[in-house]
C-alpha cells in the first residue's frame, strides 16, 4: 500500500506540473498577442508577475505532499514573495490614485492565488482519470478469474476491458476538454466577431407599396 501511495503522490505532482506547463503556455500567448498590439508593458506586467508566484506557489504547496529539501523550500518561499510583490505593484497600475493602485494590486494577488490554485488543482483530474481507469482494469480482472474458465474469463476479459476504455475515452475527451477551453484559452483568449443575424435584412432603402382595393 505504502508504495502504491507513494506511486499515486507523484503521478498527482506530475498531473500538477503539466498543468503549470499548460497554464503558462497560455500566459506566454497572451504576451504574444500583448506584445503584437504594442502593449508592452501589459506583456511584461500581465505574465512575469503571475509566474513567478506560481512558481513560489508551487515549490512551497510540493512541500506538502513530499519531502522538499530546506533550502529548496526556503527558495520557493522567496520567489513567492517576489511574485505576491509584483502582482500587488502591477495589478493595479491602471488606477489614477495609489489607493486604487493598492486596492487593485491586492485585488489582482486574490484572483492571482485563489484562480491560478484552483486551476492548478483542477489538473488533478488527470490523476483520477487514471486510478479509476486501473481499478475498473482490476474489477474486470478479478471477475474473470473468479469464473474458473478460461473461455469465461476470456469473455469477460475482452467485454469488460472494451466497456472500460470506452467510457473512459469519453471521460478524457470531456475531463481534457474542459481543461483546454476553462483553463487554458481563459488566460488569452478573447471573443470577437459579428452578431449572427441570418434573418436579419441589410437595406438602406425600403420600397412601400399601397394597396387599393380597387386595383
Amino acid at each position: 500500500m505504502d508504495g502504491s501511495h507513494d506511486n499515486s503522490i507523484e503521478l498527482l505532482l506530475y498531473c500538477f506540473l503539466f498543468g503549470i506547463i499548460h497554464l503558462f503556455a497560455g500566459l506566454l500567448i497572451r504576451g504574444y498577442m500583448l506584445i503584437r498590439d504594442k502593449n508592452y508593458l501589459g506583456a511584461v506586467c500581465d505574465t512575469l508577475p503571475v509566474m513567478v508566484f506560481v512558481v513560489g506557489f508551487a515549490i512551497v504547496g510540493a512541500d506538502f505532499f513530499t519531502a522538499i529539501p530546506q533550502n529548496i523550500k526556503s527558495a520557493g518561499i522567496k520567489i513567492l514573495a517576489v511574485g505576491a510583490v509584483l502582482i500587488v505593484l502591477t495589478a493595479g497600475r491602471s488606477s489614477k490614485n495609489i489607493l486604487g493602485k493598492l486596492g487593485g494590486g491586492l485585488y489582482g494577488l486574490y484572483n492571482a492565488a485563489s484562480g491560478y490554485l484552483g486551476d492548478i488543482l483542477s489538473y488533478s483530474r488527470l490523476l483520477a482519470l487514471s486510478l479509476v481507469t486501473g481499478v475498473i482494469a482490476n474489477v474486470i480482472n478479478l471477475l474473470g478469474a473468479m469464473m474458473g474458465n478460461i473461455v469465461l474469463f476470456i469473455i469477460v476479459f475482452i467485454l469488460g476491458h472494451t466497456v472500460n476504455i470506452a467510457i473512459n475515452l469519453i471521460g478524457t475527451y470531456v475531463h481534457t476538454g474542459r481543461l483546454q477551453y476553462v483553463e487554458f484559452f481563459s488566460k488569452f483568449y478573447e471573443g470577437s466577431g459579428r452578431t449572427f443575424t441570418p434573418f436579419k435584412i441589410n437595406s438602406k432603402f425600403f420600397t412601400i407599396k399601397e394597396e387599393n382595393k380597387y386595383g
